[in-house]
């Protein structure tokens, strides 16, 4: 994790991104994982007021880790804007509620999505298979190879 970090902290950060991401998991599990978001976000902008995208990373991954992720997903950004982070950092009344509620939409549009690809993926495969069984059932010379490439080129679409 550290080497990731680095890359995108340079040596100035890296050690406090640790940090961070240990606070925010440790808010995570005592008042549950978007709070451990919005607290590493905070944290971050206090440091740097600038660090508007680190401070969505890091808060994707103390997500991750509260969710028993195996990969980091960049849910949390895109619903966000910098006036609603520069409120965090100054304290606004009910900018970590308003947060919060944007980092939940973020999350539910990022189980649309897989939840669409998924079932595109299990339409592909109905195909692949209804065409496997009409497979056998061709005359034509190369029929085998044929099915074979379009199969190829239907898992490749997904």
């Amino acid at each position: 994790m550290r080497t990731c970090l680095k890359v995108f902290l340079g040596p100035n950060f890296e050690d406090e991104a640790a940090d961070w991401i240990r606070a925010g998991a440790d808010h995570a599990i005592t008042h549950g994982p978007l709070a451990g978001c919005v607290s590493v976000m905070r944290a971050v902008l206090e440091a740097d007021d600038r660090a508007e995208r680190l401070a969505c990373l890091l808060s994707d991954v103390v997500l991750a880790r509260a969710q028993n992720w195996k990969t980091i997903l960049p849910v949390l950004a895109h619903r966000l804007t910098k006036a609603m982070l520069r409120d965090l950092v100054v304290d606004v009344h009910g900018a970590e509620l308003r947060i919060q509620k944007r980092l939940l939409d973020g999350i539910e549009d990022a189980i649309g999505i897989s939840r669409e690809l998924a079932q595109e993926r299990e339409r592909e495969r109905e195909r692949e298979r209804a065409l496997r069984a009409v497979a056998s059932k061709l005359r034509a010379k190369g029929a085998d190879a044929a099915v074979t490439i379009f199969c190829l080129g239907c898992a490749r679409r997904i």
